[in-house]
């Protein structure tokens, strides 16, 4: 009898062991309808230090699910561009980057291509719905204020949170920026410095037209 009842506790665990789900992390829907950006989409800042205007525009949006150590991950990758419409002078034909917005889970990050930094540049922005303090997986990025209203120029936004991505530990890449995200509209303000390159810039929103 006992051995019948070990054998029955032994059948009755192989079976919720073999209908044990693999952990899948999908994108945040609320996440996903506020930030996943399609082509059409496009942004124009100025900097406010040396009066350039550049153009910043989707090119793609790509779903993508990786699975690795039975954990399935799902992100949503928005490539943007950067395109210089108001010169400096003299013009520099080796500024040029190239943006991706990541979305995963809950959280926003975005990686930098810039032609002028060795390394691509990284960091998470915020959490969604956005809050206060250091994110998680990001030990360089600090929120340290939601607005209920924020203006920039002319215009006057909502819930904007204010995001410091920083890194003092790589010399090549000793960064301390600024980002002001809108949950409408995206970055309406960057403040990016990087003393050893050097770049030193603040990105003012102009105008926009956002395609979800």
């Amino acid at each position: 009898m006992k051995y019948n009842t070990l054998l029955f506790l032994l059948v009755i665990s192989l079976g919720f062991t073999g209908c044990k789900k693999n952990p899948v992390y999908k994108v945040d829907p609320a996440l996903k309808a506020t930030f996943s950006y399609q082509p059409g989409t496009y942004w124009i800042y100025k900097d406010s230090l040396s009066g350039r205007t550049d153009s910043f525009y989707v090119t793609n949006n790509l779903f993508t699910s990786t699975t690795a150590d039975d954990i399935t991950i799902d992100q949503i990758g928005i490539v943007i561009c950067e395109k210089n419409i108001v010169p400096i002078v003299p013009p520099d034909l080796n500024d040029s980057s190239l943006w991706t917005v990541i979305l995963e889970n809950n959280q926003i990050s975005v990686l930098w291509n810039y032609t002028k930094i060795e390394l691509p540049e990284a960091c998470v922005l915020a959490n969604y719905p956005f809050s206060l303090g250091i994110l998680p997986h990001s030990a360089n990025t600090n929120v340290t204020n939601i607005f209920s209203s924020f203006s920039v120029g002319s215009n006057t936004y909502t819930n904007v949170e204010e995001a410091n991505c920083y890194d003092s530990i790589s010399p090549q890449v000793d960064h301390n920026n600024w980002f002001y995200l809108c949950s409408d509209v995206g970055i309406i303000k960057m403040r990016l410095n990087y003393p050893q390159v050097p770049i030193n810039r603040i990105w003012e929103l102009q105008r926009w037209h956002i395609v979800k």
